[in-house]
C-alpha cells in the first residue's frame, strides 16, 4: 500500500492474499491517488493467478479464494473485482486439481453469500459449463468403479495447496484429486444452487443426472464411494425431487431406483441405519425422497400398500428420535465449561501445557460438532414427520353464507341467532370424541404408528432446558439446534392431534398425555423466564397445549402463568397471547370449579378495558361468548350475573366498537373483519344475556 502523506498514523498492513490496497479490517484508504479502489483490486494476486498459465498457480489461487470468500467484507471485495467471471471458465480446465478447487470456491461463495451470491453465479451462466464438467466427472467415476478401487495416492484433502518445487516436485498423480472428490464438490454446488433456483432444478431433472446420482448411492459401491459423497447425493436428490413431476416420472419408470432407496430405509446396507458417523441421516433422506414419490408409487385408496409403505418410513424416522437429549444437555454443559476454562487459561498465561489443552479442546469441539450433525438429522426427521401428519389435516369449516360486513348493522343478528352461536361450542365439545376419529385411508394407516411414536415425541418435548446464563458461547450453535428440535417435536404432536388421534390417545395413553401436558408447562415456565425469550419455542409449546386440552382441572400456578402470558405487559406476540386466551377460555368452561372461572372471567373483562392488540381482544370476546353462553352452567349465576359482567360489557361496547373501527382494512383486512364480527356478536350477546333469565 502506498504511504499516505500528511498522516502520522501507522499505515494498514496489506493482506497477504489479496495484496496491496485491500484491508482485512474493512477500512478504506484515504488517498488522493487517481487510482480508485476498484482499479486497485484488479491487482489482487489471488485473482491474477486465476489467469496464470501455470496450473499450480491456478489451483493455489482457487484454494486461497475458497477460504477468503468466507469473510463477508472480503467476499464483497472479490466479487466486485470480477471473481465470478474468472472462476466460471475454469470449470473446463484440463487439470482436475484446478477444477476441484474452483468447485470448492464456488460452493463457499454460495454458502457464505447466500441466495444473492447463488443467483449471481447462475446469471453468470455457470450451469452450462457445470453440467459439462459433471459429465466428465461421471466418466472418471465410472472408470474408478470399473476398476473397483480408488486410484492410488489420489484421495487428497480438499484444500491442500499444490506441492511446489521446494517439496521435491512429487509425481503428477499425487496432485490429481479422486474423481469422487470432484463428484462431491460438483453435487454439493448443484445442491446449493438448486435450493435457490427452480430453473436449476429443471436443468437437473434429466435421466443422465439422476442415473449418475443413483449409481453413486448403489450399496454395491459402498466400499469405494466415500460416505461424505453419498450424504451429499442424498441431500441433492431430496432437494430436486420435491414437487417435481419430471423427476417423479424418472423414478416411477425405474423400479430399481425405488428398491435402492428402500435398501437404505430398511437398513440393508451395513452401518447406514446407525448413529455411527451419523450415517442414519442417509436413511432419513431416502425416506424423505420416497415420501415425495409416494403419490406416483401407491394409489391413495390402497390401504394395505400405504400401511406397508409407512411401516418402513416411520420405522427409520422413529429410530432417528432415539437420541437422549436430556443426557446430551449434561454433556453439552460439560463441554462448554471445559472450553470456557481452556480459553480463560490460555488468555491468562502461556504454559507448556498448551498442547494438552488443545487436545482437550479438540475433543470437546469435535463432540459439539458431531452432536450438531445429529441434531440436524433429528430436525430433518421431525420435519418429515410433521409433513406426513399434516397432509390430510381437515380444513377449517367455511361458512355457507358470506357476509358483507360494511352493509351489516348490529340489528342484523338477533337473539335467537346468538343463542345458536353460543351453544355451538358446547355441542361440538360433546361430540368431539366421535368427530376427532381419523377417517381417511392415510389417517387410519398411520394410527398404529402414532402409538409407537408418541412416547418418543413426548420424551423429547418435555426435555428441560438449562438456565440460559449457564450456557457458553461455544455451545450457542448446539443450543439453537436443540431449541429447533423441541419446537419441531411440539409441531409434530400438534399435527397428529389435528389429524384426529387425540381420542385414541386418551384411551390408550392417558397417563402419558397428562405427563406431556405437565412437562410442556414446566418448559413454558423455563422458556418464558429466559432472557431473551425464545418466542418461537414458546409459541410451539402453547400451540401443543391448546391442542392437548383435556377436561382436567388446571392448577392455580398454571392459570396464573397463563394470565401473566396473555397480558399486554408480557411482551409476547399477539398471536401467541391469543392462543393463551383460547386455553384459558377452555379451562374456564369446565364445570365444577367456579373459582377458576371467576379468576379467568374477571381477568378477561379487565383486559377488554385496556388498549390491547385487536387479535387478543377478539379472542377474549370469543372466549366470553363460549364461557357464558348458557345460564345452566354452574358458574353463570355466581360469576357472570353476581359479578356484574353484563353491565361491564355494555359499558365497554362503545369503546371496543370505536377501537375496532379504527383498524385499517387495507393493512389488516383479516383482523378488521374478525373484529367487526366480534363487535356485532357482542351486541347480540348482551341482548341475549339480558333476556336469558327473564
Amino acid at each position: 500500500m502506498p504511504v499516505q502523506r500528511k498522516q502520522n498514523q501507522k499505515a494498514n498492513r496489506a493482506n497477504p492474499i489479496l495484496g496491496a490496497g485491500v484491508f482485512t479490517d474493512g477500512s478504506a484508504p484515504k488517498s488522493n491517488d487517481a487510482l480508485s479502489i476498484s482499479s486497485q483490486l484488479q491487482n489482487i494476486p489471488a485473482l491474477q493467478k486465476l489467469k496464470s498459465e501455470d496450473a499450480s498457480d491456478r489451483a493455489w489461487a482457487a484454494t486461497a479464494v475458497s477460504h477468503f470468500v468466507q469473510d463477508d467484507a472480503q467476499r464483497k471485495q472479490l466479487l466486485s473485482s470480477g471473481l465470478l467471471p474468472l472462476l466460471v471458465p475454469l470449470l473446463a480446465d484440463t487439470h482436475s486439481r484446478v477444477v476441484l478447487e474452483v468447485l470448492g470456491a464456488m460452493q463457499n461463495v454460495v454458502i457464505s453469500g447466500g441466495e444473492s451470491a447463488a443467483l449471481d453465479l447462475i446469471h453468470m451462466g455457470v450451469m452450462t459449463p457445470l453440467m459439462e464438467c459433471l459429465s466428465k466427472i461421471a466418466g472418471l467415476v465410472d472408470a474408478a468403479m470399473i476398476s473397483k478401487s480408488i486410484p492410488p495416492k489420489t484421495n487428497l484433502d480438499m484444500h491442500v495447496d499444490v506441492i511446489d518445487e521446494s517439496d521435491g516436485k512429487k509425481s503428477e498423480d499425487l496432485l490429481q484429486p479422486s474423481p469422487f472428490d470432484l463428484a462431491q464438490q460438483a453435487f454439493g454446488l448443484l445442491w446449493s444452487l438448486g435450493e435457490v433456483s427452480n430453473d436449476v432444478v429443471v436443468q437437473l431433472s434429466n435421466v443422465d443426472v439422476i442415473t449418475f446420482a443413483m449409481r453413486l448411492l448403489d450399496p454395491l459401491h459402498i466400499s469405494i464411494v466415500p460416505w461424505s459423497l453419498m450424504r451429499v447425493i442424498g441431500q441433492f436428490l431430496n432437494t430436486i425431487i420435491e414437487s417435481n413431476p419430471k423427476v417423479h416420472a424418472i423414478f416411477s419408470n425405474t423400479p430399481a431406483f425405488v428398491t435402492l432407496l428402500f435398501s437404505f430405509v430398511n437398513s440393508n446396507a451395513p452401518d447406514f441405519g446407525t448413529w455411527n458417523d451419523n450415517k442414519i441421516v442417509l436413511a432419513v433422506l431416502c425416506a424423505s425422497i420416497l415420501e415425495n414419490l409416494r403419490p406416483v408409487l401407491i394409489d391413495q385408496s390402497d390401504t394395505p400398500r400405504i400401511t406397508e409403505f409407512y411401516s418402513h418410513i416411520l420405522t427409520v424416522l422413529s429410530k432417528s428420535l432415539d437420541l437422549d437429549l436430556q443426557s446430551q444437555l449434561v454433556c453439552v454443559a460439560s463441554a462448554g465449561a471445559a472450553l470456557a476454562s481452556q480459553k480463560e487459561t490460555l488468555d491468562s498465561e502461556m504454559t507448556d501445557s498448551h498442547d494438552g489443552l488443545s487436545a482437550v479442546q479438540n475433543k470437546d469441539t469435535k463432540y459439539l460438532a458431531e452432536l450438531e450433525s445429529k441434531l440436524e438429522n433429528m430436525q430433518l426427521a421431525l420435519e418429515l414427520l410433521a409433513n406426513i401428519y399434516s397432509e390430510e389435516a381437515p380444513e377449517a369449516e367455511q361458512c355457507s353464507e358470506e357476509v358483507e360486513q360494511d352493509d351489516m348493522t348490529e340489528t342484523d343478528i338477533d337473539m335467537d341467532d346468538m343463542a345458536i352461536v353460543t351453544c355451538e361450542d358446547t355441542e361440538h365439545q360433546e361430540n368431539a370424541t366421535e368427530a376427532n376419529l381419523p377417517t381417511s385411508v392415510l389417517s387410519q394407516a398411520l394410527l398404529s404408528d402414532t402409538l409407537q411414536l408418541l412416547p418418543k415425541l413426548a420424551r423429547i418435548a418435555t426435555v428441560q432446558l438449562p438456565v440460559p446464563s449457564l450456557a457458553s458461547k461455544s455451545t450457542e450453535s448446539v443450543m439453537i439446534h436443540i431449541h429447533s428440535v423441541l419446537a419441531r417435536t411440539l409441531g409434530c404432536i400438534t399435527n397428529m392431534i389435528l389429524l384426529g388421534y387425540l381420542s385414541e390417545w386418551q384411551v390408550s395413553q392417558a397417563t402419558l398425555l397428562t405427563e406431556l401436558f405437565q412437562g410442556i408447562f414446566k418448559s413454558c415456565i423455563n422458556i418464558s423466564s429466559a432472557v431473551p425469550t425464545d418466542m418461537v419455542l414458546l409459541d410451539a409449546c402453547i400451540g401443543a397445549q391448546w391442542s392437548l386440552l383435556s377436561p382436567q382441572t388446571p392448577t392455580q400456578d398454571y392459570v396464573d402463568w397463563l394470565l401473566k402470558l396473555v397480558a399486554a405487559t408480557s411482551g409476547a406476540p399477539a398471536s401467541l397471547r391469543a392462543k393463551g386466551v383460547g386455553i384459558l377460555a377452555h379451562h374456564a368452561r369446565l364445570q365444577g370449579n367456579i373459582e377458576v372461572n371467576r379468576i379467568i372471567g374477571r381477568s378477561f373483562i379487565a383486559q377488554l378495558a385496556t388498549s390491547d392488540a385487536p387479535e387478543v381482544l377478539c379472542e377474549i370476546l370469543n372466549g366470553i361468548y363460549d364461557i357464558y353462553g348458557d345460564a345452566t352452567f354452574d358458574y353463570d349465576m355466581p360469576v357472570f350475573v353476581q359479578g356484574g359482567f353484563l353491565a361491564q360489557l355494555e359499558k365497554l361496547h362503545p369503546t371496543l366498537r370505536s377501537k375496532f373501527k379504527s383498524i385499517d382494512k387495507r393493512k389488516q383486512r383479516d383482523v378488521r373483519e374478525r373484529a367487526d364480527e366480534m363487535i356485532l356478536n357482542l351486541r347480540a350477546f348482551i341482548q341475549y344475556k339480558a333476556s336469558e333469565r327473564k
